[in-house]
C-alpha cells in the first residue's frame, strides 16, 4: 500500500511539471510577439538575482555556523584554562 505522504509528493511533482510546461508554452506562444521576449528577459533577470541572493545566504549561513563553532571552542578553552592546578 502506498503511503499518503508519497502520493502527496507525486501529486506535487506532477503539478509542478504541469506548471512548468504551461509557462513554457505560454512563453513560446508569446515569443512571436515582442512582449514574450521582454517577459523572458525579465524572468531570467529575476532568476539570476534570486540565484545570487541564495548563494549569498548560503555563504552567510556557513560563516554564521563557523563563528558559532569558533565561539564554542574559545569559550571551552577559556573555561579549561581556569581549572589548571599548580603544584
Amino acid at each position: 500500500m502506498v503511503k499518503t505522504h508519497n502520493i502527496h509528493k507525486v501529486r506535487q511533482i506532477a503539478l509542478f511539471m504541469a506548471l512548468l510546461v504551461g509557462v513554457g508554452l505560454g512563453i513560446a506562444i508569446m515569443a512571436r510577439f515582442r512582449i514574450g521576449l521582454i517577459a523572458l528577459r525579465v524572468g531570467f533577470g529575476l532568476f539570476n538575482i534570486g540565484s545570487v541572493l541564495y548563494c549569498l545566504s548560503l555563504i552567510g549561513q556557513s560563516i554564521w555556523e563557523k563563528s558559532g563553532s569558533l565561539t564554542n571552542t574559545f569559550s571551552r578553552a577559556h573555561k579549561e584554562s581556569g581549572n589548571v592546578e599548580c603544584d
